[in-house]
């Protein structure tokens, strides 16, 4: 399993630097003032959420992909930080279902969303090592409005969360 996990990462790196060339010059993201509208990697992260959705449905490939979109913010902005318990609750529940399991099985669908999740991650880091600024927008908007991405990360003001510094994304430290 370790080898198709690398390989599909390896095959995945590939593929990336292509379609980010391609995909720059069609969309420009929003400018310093305004939050990013669209992804410039929305295609590919719709082609990895069809096969979530097809691995664990549609519910739980929103939670998968709230989990990166929320890790990945909290990397770039300082404003907010993941809350670890939260996370690994809702990240073990992913592989949990009604029905028993194989141990095999359910080692192999424990693998597929990791991986899964570490595609949604290396995707929107591409997409943020760029709009870093337009990410922490982002990243306040959603806090602020209490987006579901936002239950991932730890309230404001609470005493592990950081204090908030929207100027100086975590990226560029």
């Amino acid at each position: 399993m370790l080898r198709v996990i690398l390989f599909s990462c390896l095959a995945f790196t590939q593929l990336v630097p292509a379609t980010w060339a391609a995909s720059n010059k069609e969309t420009k993201l929003g400018s310093a003032n305004q939050p990013i509208e669209r992804y410039r990697f929305e295609d590919q992260l719709g082609r990895v959420d069809h096969r979530v959705i097809k691995l664990v449905g549609e519910e739980k490939q929103k939670s998968l992909r709230h989990m990166a979109e929320a890790t990945v913010l909290s990397d770039f902005c300082p404003m907010v930080q993941v809350d670890k318990n939260r996370f690994q609750k809702d990240f073990d529940d992913l592989a949990t279902s009604s029905t028993p399991r194989k141990p095999a099985d359910q080692r192999d669908l424990e693998n597929k969303l990791m991986t899964y999740f570490g595609v949604y991650v290396g995707l929107l880091v591409a997409e943020g090592t760029e709009n870093d600024m337009e990410f922490c927008d982002l990243a306040g908007k959603i806090q602020k409005n209490q987006g579901p991405v936002s239950r991932y990360w730890l309230a404001p003001g609470s005493k592990e969360a950081p204090a908030a510094n929207p100027i100086t994304p975590a990226a560029k430290q």
